[in-house]
């Protein structure tokens, strides 16, 4: 928190419930980080937000799908952080809805990698998670629209799509307008929010039991943890760290 630019809590009231932490947010307000709190409830930090979104319980999915649309129609999301490091360029089948996998592409490879797209090349690419990849071999590779790949076990080609695609097919029914129906939200507020997550590239989040206590939650979570890959802040200074030890 001490780093972050801009600190997102949703469903989080720590001034009650962790106050080690509310602490440590206060020291990052006093450095200057910005607040998002997604909260129906006006808390102590809901009413200290730089934006405040009262979102109707049970719909943190749906908020979480409209600031991704957002960030996605303005392309104001981390481009180099999505191709390098989620699985947004992978291609997906449309036949059986699997990623596609290199040995379904290439012949004689018993490769399970996954498969990308290259726009320079004009071809299939395998990808392996398990190796770094360089800003030289993920800058072409496609993220929107669709391509046919011919598979080895049929003639035929498959039509595939990046799984940034689908993302942004999935996020595209939620509009202002459609989020503030589902969820309450004032489209006003969720521009201030988007705002805040666009500008403060090291964002310090954090959700609790408000999002994850619903029935909906694992894909509430989820909806928020790829708006939190979008913004490209994982494992910065200021942004959510992956723990090294040792640890206590």
């Amino acid at each position: 928190y001490a780093n972050a630019e801009t600190i997102l809590l949703w469903g989080h009231n720590p001034t009650s419930t962790w106050l080690a932490q509310a602490n440590a947010i206060a020291r990052g307000r006093a450095n200057g980080a910005k607040m998002v709190v997604v909260d129906p409830r006006p808390t102590p930090l809901a009413r200290q937000a730089d934006a405040w979104l009262r979102v109707r319980p049970g719909t943190d999915a749906a908020l979480a799908l409209g600031i991704i649309r957002r960030l996605i129609k303005t392309q104001r999301y981390d481009d180099e952080f999505v191709r390098a490091w989620t699985n947004g360029p992978l291609l997906v089948r449309s036949d059986t809805g699997l990623f596609l996998r290199a040995r379904d592409v290439f012949a004689g490879s018993g490769s399970d990698s996954y498969v990308a797209w290259d726009e320079v090349a004009g071809g299939p690419v395998p990808f392996d998670p398990q190796r770094a990849p360089s800003h030289a071999t993920t800058q072409h590779l496609k993220l929107r629209g669709s391509v046919a790949v011919r598979v080895e076990a049929s003639a035929a080609a498959v039509e595939c799509l990046p799984a940034f695609e689908m993302l942004a097919r999935a996020a595209e029914p939620y509009d202002e307008e459609t989020v503030q129906s589902v969820t309450g939200v004032e489209p006003e507020n969720l521009r201030a929010a988007t705002e805040l997550l666009i500008r403060g590239r090291r964002i310090a989040y954090h959700a609790w039991t408000g999002l994850g206590q619903h029935t909906n939650a694992t894909q509430s979570e989820r909806e928020v943890a790829t708006l939190y890959a979008l913004s490209g802040s994982f494992d910065r200074i200021g942004g959510n760290r992956v723990g090294r030890g040792p640890f206590p």
